[in-house]
């Protein structure tokens, strides 16, 4: 009686011990809402880490996105000046797995203050 018992410890032992040493999941990261703002969309696309920026009106004004990761320093994208629609990405960089990267977006407006979307949030 003695000897399946262990041989039942000795299993359990070995499914406990390889269990133990799988590799974590990879945590999957989240996009944001779209920031928007007049002529303007900005969005944190978290495949790739990277910024949507979408110039929606076919005016003189450039657009741009800001953001900044897990609270730090705003940063600011190049400006996109495609017009009607035209949209392109840009990098935010390499941010950890699971740091929050919050964004909106910008549009540049000569002789007047610049409009900006409110801030999104998403996880890389």
């Amino acid at each position: 009686m003695r000897a399946p018992i262990r041989v039942g410890i000795a299993i359990a032992t070995v499914v406990t011990a390889a269990g133990a040493l799988a590799p974590a999941a990879a945590m999957a990261g989240t996009d944001s809402g779209v920031s928007s703002t007049t002529g303007a969309t900005a969005k944190f696309v978290s495949y790739g880490d990277k910024i949507m920026l979408c110039d929606q009106l076919g005016d003189t004004f450039s657009v741009y996105a800001q953001y900044y990761v897990n609270g730090g320093a705003i940063h600011t994208t190049s400006q996109h000046n495609g017009g009607n629609g035209t949209c392109d990405t840009r990098t935010t960089g390499d941010p950890a797995e699971g740091a929050q990267v919050t964004v909106r977006a910008g549009r540049q407006v000569d002789g007047g203050a610049d409009n900006y979307g409110p801030w999104k949030s998403g996880r890389a």
